[in-house]
């Protein structure tokens, strides 16, 4: 799985994640920005993807993606749409069955408040690091 990171500029969700679809097609990860913010809001009507410490975990599942993890700091606050408040991002965007052993090692990690409070304060490349320990541990 590949591990990527970059800011997000909008100042809403749906802003932010219209910046993650763009950031997505310039990377050549997946093709339709638009359809990735309409199937992040329609996932999140279903339930919220905040997991606590000021972040989320919003997905994407399409057939033909490769699976990819972006980390997303949002450049000011954004209001989820559970009330909760939201500065960092992390995105999965995966085929459908994608979740494989580094997804549990990553999701049982994110499980952790001490840990998830870490990644709250960290600099990119610091969560970039955390991160890939724990998925390649």
């Amino acid at each position: 799985m590949q591990i990527l990171t970059t800011t997000m500029a909008g100042q809403t969700v749906q802003a932010a994640m219209t910046d993650l679809g763009r950031y997505f097609q310039e990377h050549a990860i997946i093709a339709e920005p638009a359809a990735f913010a309409r199937a992040v809001a329609k996932r999140e009507a279903l339930g919220s993807t905040y997991i606590g410490a000021g972040i989320a975990t919003p997905h994407y599942v399409a057939p033909g993606l490769t699976p990819t993890l972006v980390i997303a700091r949002s450049q000011s606050p954004l209001a989820w749409p559970d009330g909760h408040t939201v500065h960092l991002c992390l995105v999965l965007v995966l085929p459908p069955g994608g979740a494989d052993a580094q997804m549990i090692k990553l999701m049982t990690a994110l499980a952790d408040a001490t840990w998830l409070q870490r990644l709250s304060t960290a600099t990119l490349p610091v969560i970039q690091e955390l991160i890939r320990q724990v998925m390649e541990g």
